[in-house]
């Protein structure tokens, strides 16, 4: 996320520096591109929650598989 984030950061920079005279086709990619980001912006935290919301089910995850390796290992040695 934060990679992304840079990359945008430094976009809107390179955009901010070009000349204020632009001609019709570089200024239809232009407003196609803010459209684009800002619905990347809309779209970010869901993204975003649906990130940590995985990355909590996956630490979840390997706790469970953590005990129950340790209970296999253990019951293997009660045998």
């Amino acid at each position: 996320m934060s990679g992304l984030l840079s990359e945008l950061m430094r976009a809107g920079e390179w955009l901010r520096e070009l000349p204020p005279d632009r001609d019709s086709a570089l200024e239809q990619e232009l407003s196609a591109y803010r459209r684009n980001v800002e619905r990347l912006r809309d779209l970010l935290p869901a993204i975003h929650s649906a990130l940590l919301a995985e990355r909590a089910r996956l630490e979840s995850e390997r706790a469970r598989m953590t005990s129950a390796a340790a209970w296999a290992r253990g019951s293997r040695q009660t045998l």
